[in-house]
């Protein structure tokens, strides 16, 4: 083989591993950016429980939302916080914008 075609062949190899790097990349940013579009929602819960409710019924409640937000196909985030000493604990879930819909009805459904 000549020193032309062998060069040639080097060339073709290495822009072929270019091209299909940066078409990795470009994949891989596409998905980042779609994983950060979130909608950020706070839960507000009832401070007293109602009447003929006990302990485990909240729990079961509690439960079955936990057991809602596991079904959604993008990373769903669950925080509990309190802003300041002494205040009520504060409940967000953040979730794709594509499935906040689905989680609304979820919430409602409780």
């Amino acid at each position: 083989m000549s020193f032309l075609l062998k060069l040639l062949i080097a060339f073709l190899v290495l822009g072929g591993g270019v091209l299909a790097t940066l078409i990795l990349l470009r994949d891989r940013r596409r998905r980042a950016i779609q994983q950060l579009k979130l909608k950020l929602y706070e839960l507000h819960f009832p401070r007293k429980r109602q009447e003929g409710r006990d302990l485990a019924q909240d729990i079961g409640v509690t439960e079955q939302l936990l057991r809602s937000l596991t079904s959604f196909k993008e990373p769903v985030v669950f925080e509990a916080a309190v802003p300041h000493i002494g205040e009520e604990i504060s409940f967000y879930v953040a979730v794709s914008a594509r499935d906040s819909s689905a989680f609304l009805r979820q919430v409602h459904s409780l």
